[in-house]
């Protein structure tokens, strides 16, 4: 059977296991963050940054986790999810939520490295 999926004509095994595959991605950064990944990429304070604040955001990241949470944003709006309640409806929302604390990351790093080092 043929079903469409955004705009494209999809088996529907490939549909299902497409699923399947968004939803073992999901389950494993639901691990990876109760496990306390948050707090690995962050690293210790940068200058300027609170360690307790840091710590505190990995910790309520890996609670949130540990409830099997995933985070959901719309623009300003943030919200959660149980992980197994996740739909294609909700895959938008994920997107923004994950970039979102991409560009965080990226942004604390970014800041901490040397501006245009000599050579």
């Amino acid at each position: 059977m043929t079903v469409e999926m955004d705009g494209d004509m999809v088996a529907e095994s490939d549909r299902q296991r497409l699923g399947e595959r968004y939803m073992q991605v999901e389950r494993k950064e639901i691990a990876d963050r109760r496990n306390g990944e948050l707090a690995r990429v962050l690293g210790p304070a940068l200058p300027g940054e609170s360690q307790e604040e840091l710590g505190r955001l990995a910790r309520e990241d890996r609670e949130k986790a540990e409830e099997g949470l995933a985070e959901l944003r719309d623009g300003e709006e943030v919200w959660y999810k149980p992980v197994e309640e996740l739909t294609r409806r909700d895959r938008a929302a994920r997107i923004e939520a994950q970039r979102k604390r991409l560009e965080w990351v990226q942004g604390r790093l970014k800041s901490s490295s040397p501006k245009n080092p000599q050579r």
